[in-house]
Protein backbone atom coordinates (compact mmCIF):
# COMPACT_ATOMS: atom_id res chain seq x y z
CA UNK A 1 0.00 0.00 0.00
CA UNK A 2 2.95 2.60 1.34
CA UNK A 3 4.70 1.56 -1.87
CA UNK A 4 2.25 2.07 -4.40
CA UNK A 5 1.55 5.43 -3.47
CA UNK A 6 4.75 6.67 -2.94
CA UNK A 7 7.19 8.07 -5.51
CA UNK A 8 10.47 5.41 -6.14
CA UNK A 9 12.66 7.71 -4.49
CA UNK A 10 11.07 6.26 -0.95
CA UNK A 11 11.00 2.45 -1.67
CA UNK A 12 14.06 1.74 -0.38
CA UNK A 13 12.75 3.62 3.45
CA UNK A 14 9.81 1.55 3.24
CA UNK A 15 10.92 -1.89 2.69
CA UNK A 16 13.57 -1.01 5.57
CA UNK A 17 10.65 -0.07 7.66
CA UNK A 18 8.61 -3.37 6.78
CA UNK A 19 11.99 -5.41 7.47
CA UNK A 20 12.07 -4.23 10.66
CA UNK A 21 8.76 -4.15 11.63
CA UNK A 22 8.33 -7.65 11.49
CA UNK A 23 11.15 -8.45 12.94
CA UNK A 24 9.77 -9.00 16.60
CA UNK A 25 6.50 -10.44 15.64
CA UNK A 26 8.51 -13.20 13.76
CA UNK A 27 10.96 -13.82 16.01
CA UNK A 28 8.55 -14.71 18.52
CA UNK A 29 6.45 -16.62 16.13
CA UNK A 30 9.27 -19.01 15.13
CA UNK A 31 10.45 -19.42 18.64
CA UNK A 32 7.40 -20.52 20.06
CA UNK A 33 6.79 -22.93 16.42
CA UNK A 34 10.77 -23.93 17.16
CA UNK A 35 9.67 -25.45 20.49
CA UNK A 36 6.18 -26.91 19.41
CA UNK A 37 8.12 -28.52 16.73
CA UNK A 38 10.94 -29.71 18.62
CA UNK A 39 8.56 -31.28 21.32
CA UNK A 40 6.30 -33.08 18.62
CA UNK A 41 9.18 -34.44 16.45
CA UNK A 42 11.55 -35.18 19.82
CA UNK A 43 14.83 -33.53 18.12
CA UNK A 44 16.22 -30.17 18.54
CA UNK A 45 16.88 -30.06 14.66
CA UNK A 46 12.79 -29.80 14.13
CA UNK A 47 13.53 -26.90 16.08
CA UNK A 48 16.12 -25.44 13.91
CA UNK A 49 13.82 -26.43 10.87
CA UNK A 50 11.22 -24.71 12.49
CA UNK A 51 12.60 -21.36 12.44
CA UNK A 52 13.84 -20.85 9.68
CA UNK A 53 10.99 -22.34 7.76
CA UNK A 54 9.12 -19.91 9.33
CA UNK A 55 11.13 -17.14 8.94
CA UNK A 56 11.65 -17.49 5.51
CA UNK A 57 7.70 -18.20 5.06
CA UNK A 58 7.23 -14.54 6.49
CA UNK A 59 9.38 -12.38 4.72
CA UNK A 60 8.54 -14.29 1.63
CA UNK A 61 5.19 -13.44 2.15
CA UNK A 62 6.64 -9.60 2.74
CA UNK A 63 8.47 -9.70 -0.22
CA UNK A 64 5.44 -10.55 -1.86
CA UNK A 65 3.79 -7.61 -0.72
CA UNK A 66 6.39 -5.44 -1.82
CA UNK A 67 6.39 -6.39 -5.07
CA UNK A 68 2.78 -6.07 -5.76
CA UNK A 69 3.38 -1.91 -4.18
CA UNK A 70 5.67 -2.19 -6.99
CA UNK A 71 3.20 -3.00 -9.69
CA UNK A 72 5.33 -6.78 -10.33
CA UNK A 73 1.92 -8.85 -9.69
CA UNK A 74 3.50 -11.67 -12.22
CA UNK A 75 6.74 -11.33 -9.69
CA UNK A 76 4.62 -11.54 -6.69
CA UNK A 77 2.26 -14.50 -7.72
CA UNK A 78 5.37 -16.62 -8.31
CA UNK A 79 6.63 -16.67 -5.15
CA UNK A 80 4.30 -19.03 -3.48
CA UNK A 81 4.34 -21.65 -6.14
CA UNK A 82 8.27 -21.53 -6.58
CA UNK A 83 7.82 -22.74 -2.52
CA UNK A 84 5.16 -25.49 -3.36
CA UNK A 85 7.55 -27.14 -6.12
CA UNK A 86 10.68 -26.76 -3.51
CA UNK A 87 8.19 -28.29 -0.88
CA UNK A 88 6.89 -31.16 -3.28
CA UNK A 89 9.56 -32.01 -5.45
CA UNK A 90 11.89 -33.47 -3.13
CA UNK A 91 9.17 -35.08 -1.38
CA UNK A 92 8.30 -37.03 -4.70
CA UNK A 93 11.89 -37.79 -5.69
CA UNK A 94 12.32 -39.10 -1.94
CA UNK A 95 9.42 -41.45 -2.17
CA UNK A 96 10.64 -42.40 -5.64
CA UNK A 97 14.11 -43.60 -5.44
CA UNK A 98 12.48 -45.69 -2.64
CA UNK A 99 14.63 -43.47 0.35
CA UNK A 100 11.54 -42.99 2.12
CA UNK A 101 9.77 -40.25 3.81
CA UNK A 102 10.21 -39.98 7.90
CA UNK A 103 8.50 -37.12 9.50
CA UNK A 104 11.68 -35.45 10.14
CA UNK A 105 12.42 -35.49 6.54
CA UNK A 106 9.08 -34.33 5.72
CA UNK A 107 9.08 -31.47 7.67
CA UNK A 108 13.01 -30.62 6.89
CA UNK A 109 11.51 -30.15 3.60
CA UNK A 110 8.92 -28.30 3.85
CA UNK A 111 10.69 -25.79 5.71
CA UNK A 112 13.61 -25.68 2.70
CA UNK A 113 10.53 -24.78 0.01
CA UNK A 114 10.10 -21.80 2.24
CA UNK A 115 13.61 -21.41 2.51
CA UNK A 116 13.49 -21.26 -2.16
CA UNK A 117 10.28 -19.18 -2.10
CA UNK A 118 12.50 -16.28 0.24
CA UNK A 119 15.26 -16.71 -2.25
CA UNK A 120 12.89 -16.13 -4.85
CA UNK A 121 11.12 -12.89 -3.21
CA UNK A 122 15.04 -11.65 -2.89
CA UNK A 123 15.72 -11.82 -6.33
CA UNK A 124 12.62 -10.33 -7.58
CA UNK A 125 13.07 -7.86 -4.64
CA UNK A 126 16.29 -6.52 -5.46
CA UNK A 127 15.76 -6.65 -9.45
CA UNK A 128 13.10 -4.48 -9.76
CA UNK A 129 14.01 -2.26 -7.26
CA UNK A 130 13.33 1.11 -8.88
CA UNK A 131 15.74 3.84 -9.62
CA UNK A 132 15.00 6.72 -7.31
CA UNK A 133 13.78 9.81 -8.87
CA UNK A 134 13.11 13.28 -7.39
CA UNK A 135 9.46 13.48 -7.42
CA UNK A 136 7.32 15.13 -4.85
CA UNK A 137 6.13 13.10 -2.29
CA UNK A 138 2.76 11.77 -2.11
CA UNK A 139 2.89 9.95 1.70
CA UNK A 140 5.33 10.10 4.01
CA UNK A 141 7.67 7.06 4.75
CA UNK A 142 5.66 4.59 7.44
CA UNK A 143 7.53 3.94 10.87
CA UNK A 144 7.68 0.79 11.75
CA UNK A 145 5.25 1.72 14.93
CA UNK A 146 2.78 2.69 11.78
CA UNK A 147 3.29 -0.68 10.05
CA UNK A 148 2.74 -2.70 13.29
CA UNK A 149 -0.53 -0.87 13.97
CA UNK A 150 -2.09 -1.52 10.62
CA UNK A 151 -0.35 -5.13 10.53
CA UNK A 152 -1.89 -5.12 14.47
CA UNK A 153 -5.90 -4.44 12.71
CA UNK A 154 -5.46 -6.32 9.65
CA UNK A 155 -4.60 -9.24 12.20
CA UNK A 156 -7.60 -8.76 14.00
CA UNK A 157 -9.49 -8.64 11.34
CA UNK A 158 -8.33 -12.34 10.01
CA UNK A 159 -8.92 -13.48 13.56
CA UNK A 160 -12.29 -12.54 13.49
CA UNK A 161 -13.39 -13.93 10.13
CA UNK A 162 -11.50 -17.43 10.92
CA UNK A 163 -13.66 -17.79 14.26
CA UNK A 164 -16.88 -16.87 13.09
CA UNK A 165 -16.61 -20.42 11.57
CA UNK A 166 -15.75 -21.89 14.63
CA UNK A 167 -18.61 -20.11 16.21
CA UNK A 168 -20.75 -21.33 13.27
CA UNK A 169 -19.65 -25.07 14.01
CA UNK A 170 -20.23 -24.70 18.42
CA UNK A 171 -23.64 -23.65 18.06
CA UNK A 172 -24.47 -26.16 15.88
CA UNK A 173 -22.50 -28.91 17.87
CA UNK A 174 -24.99 -28.12 20.45
CA UNK A 175 -28.33 -29.67 18.20
CA UNK A 176 -26.70 -32.33 16.36
CA UNK A 177 -23.52 -33.46 14.10
CA UNK A 178 -26.02 -33.32 11.08
CA UNK A 179 -26.19 -29.63 11.31
CA UNK A 180 -22.64 -29.22 11.74
CA UNK A 181 -21.90 -31.50 8.42
CA UNK A 182 -24.60 -29.17 6.45
CA UNK A 183 -22.30 -26.10 8.07
CA UNK A 184 -19.55 -27.49 6.96
CA UNK A 185 -20.44 -27.57 3.61
CA UNK A 186 -21.91 -24.43 3.55
CA UNK A 187 -19.00 -23.30 4.61
CA UNK A 188 -17.13 -24.61 2.35
CA UNK A 189 -19.36 -23.89 -0.84
CA UNK A 190 -18.81 -19.78 0.69
CA UNK A 191 -15.23 -20.31 0.67
CA UNK A 192 -14.93 -20.82 -3.14
CA UNK A 193 -15.98 -16.98 -4.39
CA UNK A 194 -14.43 -16.18 -0.84
CA UNK A 195 -10.58 -17.45 -2.36
CA UNK A 196 -11.61 -16.13 -5.44
CA UNK A 197 -12.03 -12.39 -4.00
CA UNK A 198 -8.73 -13.16 -1.64
CA UNK A 199 -6.77 -13.79 -5.46
CA UNK A 200 -8.13 -11.20 -6.94
CA UNK A 201 -7.99 -8.41 -4.17
CA UNK A 202 -3.80 -9.08 -3.62
CA UNK A 203 -3.65 -8.53 -7.06
CA UNK A 204 -4.82 -5.31 -7.01
CA UNK A 205 -3.52 -4.05 -3.58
Amino acid sequence: RYISISNPSEDAGIVRSAIRAGAWPTAVAAAVIAIASGVLLKTPIASLFAAIGLSSMVYSLVSAGILRGRSKVGAAASIQPIAAIGEVAPLAILWLSGVGVTPLSAFGVFCAGNVLGLVAGIVCTVRTRPLAKSEDSVAAVPSVRELLGFSMWLGVATIGVAVMPLVMRFAAALDSYSVVAMVDIALVLLSVPQRIGTVIVQAVI
